[in-house]
């Protein structure tokens, strides 16, 4: 059992408890209060005075509370989210520090807490003793600047018109992929897609009209490509896809003829149809090649698609050439 203190010791030990901000109190080990502060009392369990809690759960708070708003399930829940953390205290036998959150009066709150084991004379644990303090506004603040930080990495390495990653990401992505694929064995393709005919479209109906194109252009590739693929926006009209674990150069082909098909359907904007088509080089990982390198090969057959008539495609014939035969199953 828990001596009790002389009837002045109480006093000055209550008189300083209930001066502090933090909330404390003392549960045994059935998760009764022996002792509770002002502040617990008027900011968690809503106790008339600092005797009520005495021989009382958290539980008992929680359904008084409950009970008294019916209608609104979300006016206090926090006891009964957290009602097993005094067990846990209990069986590790060490104190322990942690974030619990709830609702109390209806809105949701954080709280930093502290609990402890409690002992005897005999040094057998009677309880736990334990201390509060609100941290929702310092919380709150927290997931405000990390959000704020998040979109900030965000606008950084994506595209504002596409929301597709932008030229840093990409190469970011590539870099990663080219180590990976060394690793592994694998061969990796990259797609360099520009719009054909792109500069008339802005020059003769406006940026906002060359806009949606590019915003079109975008969403019909992505609806192609594997999630594992990154589709990017490099700038201007020009689009990569990087394709890893490339099976052989016929899958590539098979994917290049449903990207063509996809992009090129007519689009009316403004009451004026635009036919949409574009012409893609694609670049393969072959040894010892780095990340610009594979841009220059895939912007090169690019180029060679262009100078033949556009809406198609062409591979980097040198790479192909130097390619593993064993990815060499389909005429391309």
């Amino acid at each position: 059992m828990i001596k009790k203190k002389t009837i002045d010791q109480q006093k000055i030990l209550q008189a300083l408890t209930d001066n502090l901000p933090e909330m404390l109190w003392l549960n045994d080990l059935n998760g009764m209060y022996l002792f509770a502060n002002k502040a617990i009392c008027d900011h968690l369990l809503m106790a008339k005075n600092i005797s009520e809690p005495i021989g009382k759960t958290d539980n008992f708070f929680s359904i008084r509370e409950q009970d008294r708003h019916p209608e609104n399930k979300s006016w206090y829940t926090f006891s009964l989210h957290n009602s097993y953390s005094d067990k846990l205290v209990i069986q590790e036998n060490h104190p322990v520090c942690y974030e619990e959150c709830g609702y109390i009066r209806g809105k949701f709150r954080y709280f930093e807490i502290h609990k402890a084991p409690f002992y005897n004379d005999n040094g057998k644990v009677q309880g736990v003793v334990g201390s509060a303090r609100d941290i929702t506004e310092a919380t709150l603040l927290k997931k405000q600047l990390e959000k704020q930080s998040n979109g900030f990495k965000y606008k950084a390495t994506h595209d504002g018109l596409t929301n597709l990653p932008n030229r840093q990401l990409f190469h970011d992505r590539l870099e990663h992929a080219l180590h990976k694929s060394n690793r592994s064995d694998q061969m990796l393709a990259l797609f360099f897609i520009d719009i054909d005919h792109f500069k008339q479209i802005n020059d003769h109906y406006g940026h906002d009209v060359g806009d949606r194109v590019l915003k079109i252009v975008a969403r019909r590739i992505r609806k192609v490509i594997r999630n594992s693929d990154t589709l990017a926006r490099l700038g201007g009209d020009e689009f990569t896809i990087l394709v890893e674990d490339v099976k052989n150069i016929h899958a590539l082909r098979i994917l290049a003829n449903k990207i063509l098909k996809a992009v090129n359907n007519s689009v009316v904007i403004n009451n004026i149809p635009h036919k949409i088509t574009i012409s893609m080089g694609i670049g393969l990982s072959i040894s010892s090649i780095d990340s610009e390198q594979m841009l220059k090969c895939a912007d090169s057959a690019m180029y060679r698609a262009k100078q033949s008539g556009r809406n198609q495609f062409k591979f980097h014939m040198e790479q192909l050439a130097q390619s593993d035969t064993r990815y060499m199953m389909a005429e391309v």
